[in-house]
């Protein structure tokens, strides 16, 4: 299965002692097929990159639930989860301290989340747009009205808010 098209990713605070968020969510969204995605990813505050190098920036890993909508929205083109809906875990790598950094698996870190099926997922997100603050709140709330209703910080201090371009690739894995 492939999905390409457009993507949005919100980061919320709180941030752990390198200055990473603890969370996100978003949508990608392909337009030719009319199909969504939503994750919700989580910092993996434990793992460590088995192939750090001090010459390299550091690295936030976020472990991923993704559900691949079977294509119900509500009134305001939010996706209805039902019955049909697949479940995809997969691990994320974002440098840190870069706000316009790519979201992207790696082959590296397959096999820290159990996959249905022996799967393979491949996932990337080019930022083009990046907004913070009271501007990434406001986009959340109209973007990701369900995730701005749960946080009272009408602020949105330390809210990022990464549009670009997105896709993923879901494949079977293969056989030794």
């Amino acid at each position: 299965m492939n999905i390409d098209g457009f993507g949005l990713v919100c980061f919320l605070p709180p941030f752990d002692d390198h200055g990473s968020a603890v969370r996100f969510q978003g949508h990608l969204l392909d337009m030719a097929s009319r199909r969504t995605v939503g994750m919700a990813g989580e910092l993996m505050v434990d793992y460590e990159d088995p192939n750090h190098s001090d010459c390299m920036d550091p690295v936030a890993f976020y472990k991923v639930t993704a559900t691949i909508y079977a294509g119900s929205t509500d009134q305001k083109a939010q996706p209805v989860q039902n019955s049909g809906d697949e479940q995809l875990s997969f691990v994320l790598r974002r440098e840190i301290h870069n706000d316009m950094a790519t979201l992207a698996t790696d082959p590296e870190d397959d096999g820290l989340v159990d996959q249905p099926n022996s799967t393979v997922v491949r996932f990337e997100l080019s930022p083009t747009r990046v907004h913070v603050d009271q501007d990434a709140y406001n986009l959340c709330k109209k973007y990701l009205p369900r995730l701005a209703a749960m946080d009272d910080d009408a602020e949105g201090l330390n809210w990022t808010m990464c549009f670009g371009d997105a896709s993923l690739r879901v494949s079977p894995a293969e056989s030794a």
